[in-house]
């Protein structure tokens, strides 16, 4: 991989959580921290990473209508790049003035801090698109979410495995 390469990122149908429910914006954190550890991208401890992030920083995670990109920096608590995907039909409050409520929230872990900004904008670009939003909350299936994700993703430059 040369220095301007997009990381490679793992992502398949067993990231995926479809109409799941969350009270506010800290348990669907916790929701996501969960995936992330089950699927091996991250220890435990990542979830309280990405909610000091929100804390600190507010809700600038939420980087498109109704649309959530939760992350924390690499570290310790980060096993490989990863991402994964909840939705929310009835939506979470974030505390965004203009794109709540979520009703995707997107995590992601990254191994070194120059593939975390890389990702971060790749992903942003991504999910900046109500048109996302609305296919993505229509997905059928964990399956139907990835291959309606796959081409964006390519498009945004992301190598998925």
């Amino acid at each position: 991989m040369n220095a301007q390469a997009t990381p490679e990122l793992q992502f398949d149908p067993t990231s995926v959580r479809l109409a799941e429910h969350a009270l506010d914006w800290r348990q669907a954190v916790g929701q996501m921290g969960e995936l992330l550890a089950e699927r091996g991208f991250a220890k435990r401890g990542y979830t309280s990473n990405m909610v000091r992030v929100i804390e600190r920083f507010g809700p600038y995670v939420v980087v498109g209508p109704g649309v959530a990109l939760v992350h924390a920096r690499p570290g310790e608590e980060t096993i490989e790049n990863g991402l994964a995907v909840i939705t929310y039909p009835e939506g979470v409050g974030f505390g965004h003035a203009r794109y709540d409520p979520v009703r995707v929230v997107v995590g992601m872990t990254a191994t070194s801090a120059s593939e975390h900004l890389k990702l971060i904008a790749a992903l942003a670009k991504t999910f900046d698109n109500e048109a996302v939003l609305s296919e993505l909350i229509a997905a059928e299936s964990p399956a139907s979410l990835v291959e309606l994700l796959k081409p964006r993703l390519a498009a945004a430059g992301l190598v998925i495995a």
